[in-house]
């Protein structure tokens, strides 16, 4: 219940002056504003940005990558500074019984789920289809309708379960029946996947506060943050000035406060957090948009023994699902794949999705290094000398109380006039002179970027 992601609000309002181009953004001037405090329900800035050091580098417990070049303000900043790399991972296949899937039934899989992201087409089969979830099960049964025997079935499972994963990772929603098809959701054009090249992307946090690449031109602004304050209440209610209540009982007036919490926040909090309630067309933002979670579970072993820049995706057969569950392990069949951490060459990242997340999160280190343990052996163990990990960070996002997931997506509700939830959940609140004082941002707050760093 707090304000995260707060510095980057700040920075925003108070600092520089972004204008937009046909080409991108440009940071035109500092405004020298200093009469300002910055509150941080975390022990740190950052939100969703979160670099911590494991292993020979830093991993990224949240935001991983800069997504795209044009319009994308985190690439602006950064890209004559030379912190940015491309990632090249090297994509494949492997199924739970340890075999390698060849590159044409992987196109085979590819094709099929970039079908459901493209299934805005009247003419598609899933043109009355309002999520995922109800597309996938349109076209699965299509194609398996076509089939006579079942090891060609099996097959079409194996590609839904990928297509599952890849709609899962890319929205953090937890079940697909909530996730709608079509989504104002916009990529930023050019390279999608660039890392930081073990350095986190807490880089942009130092270039934000101008500690990178020269910390002697640092901004004066570490005195502003009140790191590890909780708001209990903002009080607002057409008053000239608001102000804010922390959970140690301090109040503080502003002629203007920046509000950054998490979706899942507003979800849970709301009516506690603000004296008078919302108006009612943001508390209908809050409700109707989608909140949910990823899972990433950082590896380190005593030596590398995978390939170079693996990106390994993993597939489920049937006859191994039932052998998890059997196990009481069925929660691995949430994994997604396993990724190597960049500049970090004895970390892998295991990424989880999906409904089991929430369950996973209250398992000790232990449960969950277990059942890496079986899980790598059982996939890998065919074709690499695999080692068992001796130490593991793993991220637990739902269960923290100032986040309670991860990132926003469009969910299923009825919404016939297509309206952008995100646009009135950025809507300022305003005094009796019609002054905004209260001022909302924050990925969920942008009608097109939202989910996203930038």
């Amino acid at each position: 219940m707090g304000i995260s992601n707060a510095f980057q609000c700040f920075h925003y309002y108070y600092w520089k002056c972004f204008i937009r181009y046909s080409s991108g953004i440009k940071i035109t001037e500092k405004k020298d504003f200093n009469n300002l405090k910055i509150f941080e329900a975390e022990p740190r800035i950052g939100g969703r940005i979160h670099s911590v050091k494991f292993g020979n580098a830093f991993v990224d417990v949240g935001a991983a990558f800069c997504h795209g070049e044009k319009d994308n303000i985190v690439y602006s900043l950064v890209k004559d500074i030379n912190v940015l790399r491309h990632s090249q991972f090297q994509i494949s296949v492997y199924k739970s019984n340890g075999e390698f899937l060849d590159d044409a039934e992987h196109e085979k899989i590819e094709e099929f789920s970039n079908s459901i992201s493209n299934s805005n087409n009247p003419s598609d089969e899933c043109a009355t289809a309002t999520s995922v979830e109800e597309c996938l099960g349109i076209k699965t049964n299509n194609l398996i309708k076509t089939l006579e025997n079942d090891e060609e079935k099996y097959k079409i499972i194996e590609m839904i379960r990928v297509a599952t994963a890849k709609a899962s990772s890319y929205n953090s929603a937890l079940d697909l029946h909530d996730l709608a098809l079509r989504s104002l959701f916009k990529l930023c054009s050019g390279d999608f996947y660039m890392n930081w090249n073990g350095q986190g992307y807490k880089t942009i946090l130092n270039v934000l506060m101008e500690k990178f690449p020269n910390p002697n031109q640092s901004l004066p602004i570490d005195d502003k943050f009140n790191l590890h304050k909780k708001i209990k209440t903002i009080k607002w209610d057409n008053q000239e000035r608001p102000s804010v209540i922390t959970v140690d009982g301090e109040t503080h007036e502003a002629d203007h406060i920046i509000f950054t919490p998490f979706l899942g926040v507003l979800k849970a909090n709301h009516l506690e957090l603000f004296d008078p309630d919302l108006p009612e067309d943001k508390v209908d933002a809050i409700n109707k948009m989608g909140y949910g979670a990823i899972m990433k579970i950082f590896l380190l072993f005593p030596e590398k023994w995978w390939p170079n820049n693996a990106f390994i995706k993993t597939i489920w057969k049937h006859n191994d699902e039932e052998t998890l569950r059997k196990k009481n392990l069925e929660w691995l069949i949430s994994l997604m794949g396993v990724t190597t951490a960049e500049n970090n060459p004895k970390v892998l990242i295991a990424w989880y999705l999906g409904k089991y997340l929430p369950i996973i999160e209250t398992f000790s280190d232990e449960k969950v290094l277990r059942g890496q343990s079986y899980v790598l052996d059982k996939l890998f163990s065919r074709h690499f000398n695999v080692s068992q990990p001796h130490q593991i960070l793993r991220t637990k996002w739902l269960n923290n109380p100032n986040f309670l997931g991860t990132y926003s997506y469009e969910s299923v509700v009825e919404n016939p006039n297509r309206t952008i939830y995100q646009e009135k959940l950025e809507r300022p609140l305003t005094n009796k002179n019609n002054k905004p004082t209260i001022l909302f941002a924050g990925e969920a707050t942008h009608p097109y970027y939202f989910s996203i760093v930038h």
